[in-house]
C-alpha cells in the first residue's frame, strides 16, 4: 500500500509541478517527496535481498569502534570505508536500522540534489528513479551506491577539470566499493565525441575482449586468474540474450541521445563515449552490468528532459501522450519482466518482486521468512 500511495503521489506532482509549471509549494513537496523516500528505506525491517546479507554481517561480523583492529579490514570482505561505517554505526546504535537509515538519508540526499541541478522536471525524474532503481540503490547493492554518490559528487570536477578534487572523491568511492576503480581512466574518455571513428573503437574494443575471454581460459593454467575469466564467461549470454541486451544498454539509449541532440545541447557530454563503450562490454558480458549502475542516475536525467522534450516538440502535440507513454512502457518493461520474474523454482508461488513486497517496517520487525529462502536460495544458485 506504501508504494502504491507514493506513486500516486509522485504522478500528482508531475501533473502539478512539470507539466502545469507551478512554482508554489514546488520545492516544499521536494522535499516531502525526499523524505518518504528516506523513510521507506531507513525505517524497513529485511526488506530486499543484498539487505539481509548486509543485516547478517552488521549482527555478526562488525565490531564497534573500540573493537576494530587492523585484522578486521583482512578478514571481512569489505571495502575499508564501509567497515567503518558499520563500525560507527553500531557504536552509536547496535541495531542495523542506524546503519540503513544514515545510508539512505546520504543516498537520497545526492541524488535529489544531482537531479535539481541538472532538470527543471523534478518529479520526472523522481518518478523514473521511482520506478527504474531506487529499490536497487536503496536495498540492494547499499556499499554500491554509496559509491555511485561519490560519482555523483565528483562528476562536475570531472567536466571542470579540477582533478584534485575529483580524484579524492574517486578514491573515497572506491574504498567503499571496488567496482568504482574503473572511474580512474573515466577521464580518459571526456573529450571524445560520439562519432563513427569512435564506434569502429568501441566495436574493435567489443572483439578484443570477447576474443581475450575466448582463449584466455585456455591459456592460463590453473590459479585464481584463471577462475576469474571461467566464472565470467558464465554470464555470456546466448545470441537471443546478446541481441536482449546490446538493444536495451547500447541501442536503445544511442537512440535516444541521438534524436534529443537534434533539438538540445547534448548532456553529460564528457561521459557519453565512455558509457556507450561499457554498454557495448556488458552486452556480452554481463558480469559486468555493475559499471552501467554508475551511469543510471545520469541516464535518469537524460530520459526526463527527453520525455519533456516530446512533449514540446510541435509535431507530436497531437499523439504527444501516446508517445510518452510508449517511450516510458518500452523503457519500463525491462524492469518489469525483471520484478515479475517467477522464482517458484527456488521458493514456490514466488516471484522475484517478493523480495520487496509485502513492506515490513522496523516497527513491527515482522519476520518473512519466504524472503529469506529465497534471497539465499537465490544466492546460493549463481
Amino acid at each position: 500500500m506504501i508504494y502504491f500511495f507514493l506513486s500516486i503521489l509522485i504522478l500528482m506532482l508531475i501533473l502539478t509541478y512539470d507539466l502545469k509549471s507551478n512554482k508554489a509549494g514546488r520545492n516544499l513537496w521536494y522535499c516531502i517527496t525526499y523524505v518518504f523516500f528516506v523513510c521507506i528505506s531507513g525505517f524497513r525491517y529485511k526488506v530486499g535481498g543484498d539487505s539481509l546479507e548486509y543485516f547478517n554481517s552488521f549482527a555478526n561480523q562488525i565490531p564497534t569502534l573500540k573493537d576494530l583492529t587492523i585484522d578486521h579490514f583482512f578478514t571481512i570482505r569489505y571495502e575499508p570505508f564501509w567497515i567503518i561505517l558499520n563500525s560507527i554505526c553500531k557504536t552509536i546504535l547496535n541495531d542495523f536500522a542506524i546503519l540503513q537509515l544514515i545510508h539512505a538519508i546520504w543516498i537520497n540526499l545526492v541524488i535529489f540534489r544531482f537531479f535539481k541541478k541538472n532538470t527543471k522536471f523534478l518529479f520526472t525524474a523522481i518518478l523514473i528513479y521511482w520506478l527504474f532503481f531506487y529499490f536497487y540503490f536503496n536495498m540492494e547493492i547499499l556499499r554500491e551506491s554509496v559509491a555511485i554518490s561519490f560519482f555523483l559528487l565528483a562528476y562536475p570536477y570531472l567536466s571542470s577539470k579540477k582533478w584534485v578534487k575529483y580524484y579524492l572523491l574517486v578514491i573515497c568511492a572506491i574504498m567503499f566499493h571496488t567496482s568504482a576503480s574503473f572511474l580512474i581512466v573515466l577521464p580518459l574518455f571526456r573529450n571524445q565525441v560520439l562519432n563513427k571513428t569512435n564506434f569502429i573503437k568501441i566495436g574493435c574494443i567489443v572483439i578484443g575482449i570477447i576474443a581475450l575471454f575466448g582463449v584466455a581460459p585456455n591459456l592460463i593454467l590453473g590459479g585464481a586468474l584463471q577462475q576469474k575469466f571461467l566464472i565470467y564467461q558464465l554470464f555470456t549470454p546466448t545470441f537471443a540474450g546478446f541481441t536482449y541486451y546490446v538493444c536495451l544498454y547500447f541501442f536503445g539509449p544511442l537512440f535516444i541521445y541521438r534524436h534529443y541532440t537534434k533539438y538540445r545541447v547534448p548532456l553529460f557530454r564528457d561521459i557519453a563515449v565512455a558509457y556507450f563503450a561499457i554498454a557495448a562490454i556488458v552486452s556480452y558480458l554481463t558480469g559486468f552490468s555493475r559499471f552501467v549502475n554508475y551511469f543510471t542516475p545520469f541516464m535518469a536525467v537524460f530520459l526526463t528532459n527527453y520525455i519533456v522534450l516530446i512533449f514540446e516538440i510541435k509535431k507530436f502535440r497531437q499523439v504527444r501522450s501516446a508517445v510518452i507513454f510508449f517511450i516510458i512502457l518500452i523503457s519500463f518493461i525491462p524492469k518489469l519482466l525483471y520484478y515479475t520474474q517467477d522464482t517458484s523454482d527456488l521458493v514456490s508461488d514466488t516471484h522475484k518482486y517478493d523480495l520487496w513486497f509485502p513492506y515490513n517496517s522496523i516497527f513491527d520487525k515482522e519476520e518473512n521468512i519466504k524472503r529469506e529462502q529465497l534471497f539465499y536460495r537465490s544466492f546460493n544458485k549463481q
